[in-house]
């Protein structure tokens, strides 16, 4: 079931440099980033979607700018694993942009958080900056057409899902510690910690928007595959977490969750009278621990017991039961299970380096009690992406380590809580990923003409490769992955004759597979 989901993830960094430089350079500054990964052979001179500073990486990584951040967008995968080792190319890509630079600058830092805070004045300010997932959905399920069934299916998971995926932070809250007003800047007089500070700039249920008036679901039609079946679910509200345990049991919740939501195993879901309000009220419930959530007909629930478990879960398991599933599935499911069980008797103790929310809860309340500029700093410490990252491929450490995440202690906990994976072979597979994309889907073949054939490509994007003179269909997602082809398309890259030739033998479909560009629908209605 998993396997057949199609997801990645688009990290916005943060990078701070001294001397500091105005908003307006800041573009500037993603542009050198770019061109530092080109120099250590990262990334490619090959254009994605946008006419500037947007290229693909040799692994399938969009490299860009957005809104003046460096993006990196992880290629399409479809295992837990891959969201971990894609997930470690990504902190790796912004160590090297950011060891480049250091050379034009006194000092730069990169951090993989999602909220920049700053004094303004007597009190504080903050943006929101965010990880971004996608996977993609039916489009008989997930559409702008029946949004009031994917709102009422999803919106219970979406507020309450944090408690498992919250990354921990700082925003800004009123003197009396209440919601401070959620928008593109949030001021406030103090500053309060989050399980999740993403959700506490969530302003509506569903928006198109993903600056300021962010929703719990996000309405971007832009499926990056065949218009007519898919719809990708652009999902704004992911962390930047650290922890290889979180980031493989986000992708299981996420994968099983929207399986069973496709598949019709989500009907009459609780509906939470105030979702909004009730996402705000668990983010921030850090010492209490109470997580209840009002229900519309008046009654309240425990949102881990009676929600994301007593529904989310339920539904996912009678799925798992109906029909036929993987062993990878089942073990994933027994993962969320277990983690939801340690949650629900309140035992933070046990998650400490496997929630980034209560890692970095238990440093604070160690090194920072009483002061919240030293709170703060423990945070940023442990989002602050120095020479450690170097562990993920076995190289020594440069430097002094900086940063408060404990790579040894994070793999410890992994290799405890989901010993069905090689994590011994974790470093080797990092390093094959900084340059390869991966082999289970069209990112196969996205990567191989990337290497062998660059000068002849005008784009690469998502769902087609563009040529000078034909374009290849890349629409359904799965299309020549290495099942597919095997080794023919990799003997046949002589010439481009031969490469197409192949091409043309392993897919017996009658779709458009290689097509003249007049002929693409895009070029057609844009006429």
């Amino acid at each position: 079931m998993m396997e057949r989901k199609l997801r990645g993830v688009e990290h916005e960094l943060a990078m701070n440099t001294r001397p500091s430089l105005p908003h307006s350079s800041l573009v500037h500054l993603v542009g050198m980033a770019i061109e530092e990964l080109k120099k250590k052979g990262l990334v490619t001179k090959i254009p994605v979607e946008e006419p500037r500073l947007d290229f693909m990486a040799y692994n399938g990584f969009r490299v860009y700018n957005d809104m003046s951040h460096l993006e990196l967008s992880s290629p399409s995968y479809n295992t837990p694993m891959e969201a971990v080792i894609f997930d470690r190319v990504c902190e790796l890509f912004t160590y090297y942009a950011a060891q480049g630079l250091r050379s034009y600058f006194k000092s730069l830092d990169a951090y993989k958080n999602n909220v920049s805070n700053q004094r303004d004045g007597e009190g504080w300010r903050a943006v929101s900056y965010s990880t971004h997932t996608s996977i993609l959905m039916d489009r008989g399920v997930c559409n702008l057409d029946i949004w009031d069934n994917v709102e009422k299916a999803l919106v219970p998971y979406m507020v309450t899902r944090i408690l498992l995926t919250g990354g921990g932070d700082y925003v800004p809250v009123k003197a009396d510690g209440g919601f401070a007003r959620p928008g593109k800047i949030m001021k406030g007089e103090s500053l309060g910690y989050t399980i999740s500070p993403r959700a506490a700039f969530i302003k509506r249920i569903s928006s198109n928007d993903t600056v300021d008036a962010r929703g719990l679901l996000n309405q971007r039609d832009d499926p990056h595959a065949d218009p007519e079946k898919y719809w990708r679910l652009h999902d704004i509200n992911w962390e930047g977490v650290r922890s290889l345990y979180q980031i493989y049991l986000r992708d299981c919740l996420e994968a099983l969750v929207m399986t069973a939501y496709e598949r019709g195993y989500y009907q009459n879901s609780p509906v939470i009278a105030d979702p909004v309000n009730a996402i705000k009220e668990l983010t921030f419930d850090t010492d209490a621990l109470n997580w209840k959530v009002n229900l519309e007909n008046g009654g309240k629930v425990d949102a881990l017991d009676d929600i994301l478990e007593g529904f989310y879960l339920a539904g996912v398991e009678k799925m798992l039961n109906e029909e036929e599933s993987s062993e990878q599935d089942q073990l994933c499911f027994k993962l969320i299970e277990a983690t939801i069980n340690g949650l629900e008797e309140r035992s933070l103790e046990y998650f400490v380096d496997g929630l980034d929310w209560v890692t970095k809860k238990a440093l604070v309340d160690e090194y920072a009690e009483g002061s919240v500029e030293d709170a703060l700093g423990v945070c940023n410490q442990f989002s602050l992406i120095d020479g450690t990252v170097l562990a993920y491929i076995g190289e020594s450490v440069s430097g002094e380590a900086v940063t408060a995440f404990s790579w040894e202690d994070g793999l410890d906990f992994a290799r405890s809580a989901v010993p069905w994976e090689d994590w011994d072979s974790l470093e080797s597979r990092v390093s094959h990923a900084l340059r390869n994309s991966p082999e289970g889907s069209r990112e196969y073949i996205r990567g191989l003409v990337a290497r062998e054939f660059p000068n002849l490509v005008e784009s690469i994007e998502w769902e087609r490769i563009r040529l000078y003179n034909i374009a290849i269909n890349l629409e359904e997602p799965f299309r020549f992955n290495k099942a597919m082809c095997g080794d023919r398309l990799e003997e046949a890259t002589r010439t481009f004759t031969t490469f197409t030739t192949a091409l043309r033998e392993i897919e017996k479909s009658e779709d458009l597979v290689i097509y003249a560009p007049s002929l693409d629908h895009e070029k057609e209605e844009n006429k």
